[in-house]
């Protein structure tokens, strides 16, 4: 099984790059990152928690309303194993 090194990403195009190195082809890679986005993207709206283990968890949290209407935030927060290098080294 060959395993995907991202490079430095700065845009979706970079990812998708990225992925198409492992999968046969670009349009391949394409599909299975906005098939990742999506899902993450739906589970926001559901203001759900996607959780990726290894890698972190994203969260919607409700801030108070300063206006007439509250709002969203969406909060990342990277696994600890990524979070301390040593860590990913051990697993």
């Amino acid at each position: 099984m060959e395993y995907l090194t991202l490079t430095r990403l700065s845009a979706k195009s970079d990812l998708i790059n990225d992925v198409a190195k492992v999968l046969e082809t670009k349009k391949d890679a394409q599909t299975a990152v906005d098939s990742v986005f999506a899902a993450i993207t739906q589970a926001m709206k559901n203001e759900d928690t996607v959780t990726i283990i290894g890698f972190g968890t994203f969260k919607v949290s409700k801030r108070p309303a300063r206006t007439a209407a509250g709002y969203f935030l969406i909060l990342f927060m990277i696994s600890d194993r990524n979070r301390n290098p040593f860590l990913a080294t051990l697993s």
